[in-house]
Formats: C-alpha cells, sequence, structure tokens
C-alpha cells in the first residue's frame, strides 16, 4: 500500500468544520479522493452535476460528512467494491449514503 499525499487545498479544506464547505469544496474534496485511493479516472461529463445533486439533496454539511466518512473510515472501498463518484448519485442513497449517514449517528 503506497501513500498519496494531500494537496495543500485538501489539507486546507480538511482542516475546517463541514459547516463551512461550499458544494464546490464537497466536489474537491470526492474528485481529489477518488484520485488518491484509486488513481486517474476517465474524465465524466455528468460527475460535477452528480456531486452537486448529492450536495442539494443533503445539504452541504452533511454531504461533507458522508463524502469524509466514505474515503477517511471506509477507505474508499463500499461493500468491496470502489467508491467513485457514481456512487454519490440518487439511487445509490439507500446502498450507500443513507447507511454511512446512519453509522456516523
Amino acid at each position: 500500500m503506497s501513500v498519496t499525499p494531500v494537496t495543500a487545498a485538501q489539507a486546507a479544506r480538511t482542516a475546517r468544520p463541514p459547516g463551512a464547505w461550499s458544494a464546490a469544496d464537497v466536489g474537491a474534496y470526492i474528485t481529489e479522493e477518488i484520485l488518491r485511493a484509486h488513481g486517474p479516472q476517465l474524465p465524466a461529463r455528468e460527475a460535477q452535476a452528480v456531486l452537486q445533486a448529492f450536495c442539494q439533496r443533503f445539504t452541504v454539511p452533511v454531504a461533507a460528512r458522508n463524502a469524509r466518512a466514505a474515503f477517511e473510515i471506509y477507505g474508499g472501498m463500499w461493500r468491496g467494491a470502489p467508491i467513485t463518484w457514481r456512487r454519490f448519485g440518487a439511487t445509490n442513497d439507500p446502498f450507500f449514503a443513507e447507511p454511512i449517514l446512519a453509522a456516523l449517528g
């Protein structure tokens, strides 16, 4: 296992509480953590729209807590599969976002 350092922007972002994040922060955090955990991904036009919608469904602070847990607690893996931006889509909420939030309490 190798460790990939976070960028200065990611370090500054994670030093702030979730209530101080913007939807853009959540999207940037998820994008960087996917890259750190799983390497480069093919670009997808809809990825940012999915992440924005995730923030709208759950509110930005809750989305930030969920995203951080997905990568910092679950290590970028969920139920044996890598976490990609697709996990943050509305159809995955009952199987991904909601169980993580329930576990956070």
